[in-house]
Order: C-alpha cells, then sequence, then structure tokens
C-alpha cells in the first residue's frame, strides 16, 4: 500500500468543500432548514431532523424543497 499525504488529501478536499458548499446547500433540504425562523436551538434541531428523515429517497428540488418552504412560510 503507498503511503498517503494525508495534508494533500486534506487540501483536496478542503479545496473541493469550499468549491461546492455553496451549490450542495442550495439543492438540499437544508436550505429550508438555513431559512427557518427558529424560537430555539431545539426547535431548528427539530426541524432539521424532520428535513433529513424526508429527504430520504425523494428527489429534494422538485418535490421536498418546495413543500418545506412552504411550511415555513406558514
Amino acid at each position: 500500500m503507498r503511503n498517503l499525504d494525508v495534508g494533500l488529501v486534506r487540501s483536496c478536499l478542503d479545496e473541493a468543500y469550499e468549491r461546492l458548499k455553496s451549490e450542495y446547500v442550495r439543492s438540499s433540504v437544508l436550505s429550508a432548514v438555513c431559512e427557518y425562523a427558529y424560537r430555539g436551538i431545539l426547535d431548528l434541531e427539530c426541524w432539521a431532523l424532520f428535513c433529513a428523515i424526508a429527504v430520504f429517497q425523494v428527489p429534494v428540488v422538485s418535490r421536498l424543497l418546495p413543500m418545506f418552504l412552504f411550511l415555513y412560510v406558514i
């Protein structure tokens, strides 16, 4: 097995994260969590858990995101 340069791997992954993080949040159900006006940290954590459970095997952008953003407005 070859020796891996952990610093190089970390640097590559950090760079990829910085480039892709805004796109991921926009195309993820997490954008509904970011928009949520919560009353307390427990409220926010429950909303995030609900969104994470609901996202499993469901198209996010076309189905879940509009639904969650509608619920947020109510």
